[in-house]
């Protein structure tokens, strides 16, 4: 392992445009969010705070059927049938496994150019930007 001359200024940090800074700043504030709320919803259900679906007892016997088996044995519905049963706290912490699945959307859409932009990402953008030339 080589050393440089201390002397020599640090590399200068890569340009990182605006819209990909907010995509992460979203991106991280949703993750945290969703991260918040599995450990809330978790609270709710070891608390009892909301009634079970499936009893305690049962559970070792259902985490061995085939998804479509305990769909029946639990009486729910494939699909986005689990809203309806939000009021049962272990159907709850399925909100925030939605939160944390769902949470790149926003971010998406909030570095989508508007009408007539062009984006910073768009790389042809970029150079011409760097050498200062005009469309």
């Amino acid at each position: 392992m080589t050393q440089g001359n201390p002397t020599e200024a640090a590399p200068s940090r890569p340009y990182i445009p605006t819209e990909q800074l907010r995509y992460a700043a979203l991106l991280q504030w949703g993750g945290w969010a969703g991260l918040a709320l599995l450990v809330a919803t978790f609270v709710v259900y070891v608390a009892g705070l909301l009634p079970r679906l499936i009893a305690v007892d049962q559970l070792p016997q259902m985490w061995r059927l085939p998804a479509d088996e305990l769909l029946r044995a639990t009486g729910q519905s494939p699909g986005w049938a689990w809203v309806r049963l939000l009021d049962h706290g272990d159907v709850l912490n399925v909100l925030g496994i939605a939160l944390l699945a769902g949470c790149s959307v926003v971010p998406l859409l909030a570095i989508v150019p508007k009408d007539g932009e062009v984006s910073p990402l768009d790389p042809a953008e970029r150079v011409r930007a760097q050498l200062g030339l005009e469309r």
